[in-house]
């Protein structure tokens, strides 16, 4: 978040976008102090989110052809946890967790359009990977190399399966999403009365998905994710969102809370004519 501006960032795959937020403070986070956990765990635990933020930001850009509004910024935390994760697991012997975690610190400089940097990341781990005898890494690192990456494979993979998230989020039943929200209401140990927001965001998600597979595939909903940002505001309040055209652009005039209306009135304003529908 840059200037005090919020932060939207699409809705589909955000809860995962925001379990990671929270993951990316600093050692003084939930997962430090709340959930006491060693070093390697708080190490692995780094990595996994990194993975999960990476496969969304890549997933969303390649939906929608293009960069998103926080994606650099986002990048940027990433990379620099990733950082902290890595010294962490080499300093206590997780040797080659540590050079995963440097792998997807490629990803992210690729996301950030630092190729050189990225490649070069790989090459040092590829040569690490010989040293030690790492036959799995050097054969993950051999194919970084072949541009297996997490962006270019996400970009190939929207061209031929687009919607194969969206079909999964669409088929989630009612018990399926409010069983979601309890876990993560108790995954971040937040206080009973934010289930209400969790759920309302997963049955948004849901909604989304219907509408990007049976009207057009490239309406999204972006919403402020500043509440992410701290254990004590996440999920604290329901956090305004747009509805935004990936392939030309259009955005919401004014954010909101109510899903109904801000559908109805983007395509009453931008859809209703529009010849560059698909699904």
């Amino acid at each position: 978040m840059t200037g005090g501006q919020a932060v939207f960032l699409p809705l589909s795959g955000e809860i995962l976008s925001q379990a990671g937020s929270v993951l990316f403070d600093d050692l003084g986070s939930i997962l430090f102090y709340d959930l006491h956990i060693n070093p390697i765990c708080l190490g692995e635990l780094i990595t996994i989110f990194a993975l999960i933020e990476l496969q969304f930001i890549s997933t969303s850009q390649s939906i929608s052809g293009k960069a998103n509004d926080g994606d650099e910024e986002l990048l940027t935390v990433i990379y620099g946890e990733l950082e902290s994760a890595v010294k962490l697991l080499m300093e206590y012997g997780a040797h080659q967790t540590g050079l995963r975690a440097k792998l997807l610190q490629a990803d992210a400089l690729e996301g950030l359009n630092k190729c050189d940097e990225s490649r070069k990341l790989v090459d040092e781990v590829l040569a690490i990977a010989e040293q030690i005898g790492a036959t799995d890494l050097v054969s993950i690192a051999k194919q970084y190399v072949a541009g297996e990456t997490i962006f270019n494979m996400k970009r190939q993979l929207a061209n031929s399966i687009p919607n194969s998230h969206f079909d999964i989020v669409r088929n989630l039943s009612d018990n399926e999403i409010n069983d979601m929200a309890r876990d993560i209401l108790e995954a971040f140990n937040l206080p009973a009365d934010r289930i209400k927001y969790i759920v309302k965001d997963l049955f948004w998600d849901r909604d989304d998905a219907n509408e990007i597979t049976s009207y057009c595939r490239h309406m999204l909903t972006k919403q402020d994710i500043t509440h992410t940002l701290k254990p004590d505001t996440l999920y604290a309040y329901d956090p305004p969102r747009i509805i935004e055209c990936g392939l030309l652009g259009y955005r919401s005039p004014q954010s909101g809370t109510d899903r109904t209306f801000l559908i109805n009135e983007f395509k009453r304003s931008f859809c209703h004519m529009c010849k560059r529908k698909e699904i």
